[in-house]
């Protein structure tokens, strides 16, 4: 009986090894998919940009669109670039 209670209580010492601190919401920025323990670190603004890449201030960093992308603006010319001056 003694033998039983100190593989269960090894088995369980051993899975607290295995615990992981981190973000663990899905939604945040640095979400950790590994983490099992929220340690109150998720934070939401750093991923947050224009990921349309055909827009002209395109964030290839970004991973949460925040609808600031911008197309330009139509030209003299008819045609809609960034800058006009160029």
């Amino acid at each position: 009986m003694n033998k039983s209670i100190a593989v269960i209580f090894l088995c369980l010492l051993c899975l607290s090894c295995y615990e992981t601190e981190g973000c663990t919401d899905q939604n945040a920025c640095n979400y950790l998919s590994s983490a099992t323990i929220d340690d109150g670190s998720c934070e939401y603004n750093s991923c947050l940009g224009c990921t349309d890449q055909f827009a002209c201030n395109y964030d290839p960093d970004a991973s949460i669109d925040d609808g600031s992308c911008d197309y330009g603006e139509y030209c003299w010319d008819g045609s809609q670039r960034c800058d006009c001056d160029e």
